[in-house]
């Protein structure tokens, strides 16, 4: 009887163990099907939403008829005409507001010489607004390029504070600032390496040449004794050049100290009718000139 006993406990023990690896496995099968169910429903959702985000960009954005160009406003803090700058910008009136690529015509605008930054802002609902400032030139410098003859021929470009080297390009001025270029004074005595377009000057003196210019300009100095060349005399001078042939040699340093120098002597040589060809300002115990020698007059004839 025992063994008997002992063989009905070993068949529901069996039976037991198949019943229980049969549960698990239907378990693990629901729960991969409510899985992989519950992945094919999130995936339709958000492929449900993006199409419907994207529809409703496309209808309520893109599409919007009150979101497109109606106004473009340009300003700058220089000279270059507004027209150009919007021809330069590509925006056309009617685009879509959202459409236009801020930053490509950011960067295509700053890829002119005279523009030293540019910044686009969208105003909802129809307008855009480009603000460019601008780069000032002080003054000019001429660079040999050869032409299409083979000969070099000079080509023109400004200097602005920073010896930045730029086009000046009259086409997209008005005609009196095109003919303000020409009274700027002109930057001598540098190499031809050094005079690269989109470059800036490394030439310490010429960069204390502009400098200089700079603080000229905002002197009386500059109606006083109008300067049409600045030229590189050595490592630490250079020299300023008027319309009627003077000179004034001037130190790469303390410049408003030497402008008042400066100034206080050609007051001093008018108010005393004496005119000085040459005046060395960058001497710093006195000041050396130079006067402008007389010709005597011929001896008059008589019949």
């Amino acid at each position: 009887m025992a063994r008997r006993s002992n063989r009905r406990r070993e068949r529901r023990h069996v039976l037991d163990v198949k019943l229980s690896s049969n549960q698990v496995r239907r378990r693990r099968g629901q729960l991969a099907a409510s899985a992989l169910l519950s992945l094919v429903l999130l995936a339709g959702a958000g492929y449900g939403l993006w199409r419907g985000g994207w529809w409703a960009v496309q209808r309520f954005v893109f599409q919007n008829e009150h979101l497109r160009v109606r106004e473009f406003q340009v300003t700058t803090d220089g000279v270059i005409n507004p027209d150009v700058l919007r021809r330069w910008a590509g925006v056309n009136t009617g685009d879509n507001l959202f459409a236009i690529d801020l930053h490509d015509i950011k960067r295509q605008i700053e890829m002119h010489d005279m523009v030293r930054q540019a910044s686009l802002e969208r105003m909802l609902p129809d307008r855009l607004r480009l603000r460019v400032t601008e780069r000032a030139p002080l003054a000019r410098l001429r660079v040999l390029i050869p032409g299409t003859d083979g000969r070099p021929h000079a080509q023109e470009y400004g200097l602005d504070q920073t010896g930045y080297v730029m086009q000046l390009d009259s086409a997209i001025v008005r005609a009196e600032t095109a003919r303000l270029w020409q009274s700027l004074p002109e930057l001598t005595s540098l190499t031809q390496p050094e005079l690269k377009p989109g470059t800036t000057l490394t030439n310490r003196s010429a960069l204390a040449a502009l400098q200089f210019v700079a603080a000229y300009n905002a002197t009386p100095m500059r109606s006083l004794f109008p300067v049409t060349s600045v030229a590189v005399t050595g490592p630490e001078t250079f020299e300023l050049r008027g319309p009627s042939g003077r000179s004034v040699e001037i130190l790469d340093r303390d410049f408003e100290r030497q402008l008042a120098r400066w100034e206080s002597l050609h007051r001093y040589t008018e108010s005393k009718g004496v005119a000085y060809e040459w005046a060395g300002i960058s001497h710093t115990n006195n000041i050396p000139i130079r006067p402008v020698s007389s010709t005597p007059e011929p001896p008059a004839r008589h019949p």
